[in-house]
């Protein structure tokens, strides 16, 4: 199945309440900590919630 070629997390910026996407930010947080720290900016990782995923492909 497709859903087993998602990844376990998603990058997102520290701090971001958006949870923005390091490589296209949409928040003004998000832009001015990108142009600020650069390759230094601190990153987490939002867990992808599997019991979703494990639906999808069930219903399909």
């Amino acid at each position: 199945m497709m859903t087993t070629l998602l990844d376990d997390y998603l990058p997102i910026i520290a701090g971001s309440e958006l949870n923005d996407n390091p490589f296209h930010p949409i928040s003004r947080y998000g832009k001015d900590k990108i142009s600020e720290m650069g390759m230094r900016l601190q990153l987490n990782g939002l867990k992808v919630m599997n019991d979703i995923l494990k639906n999808w492909q069930l219903q399909m």
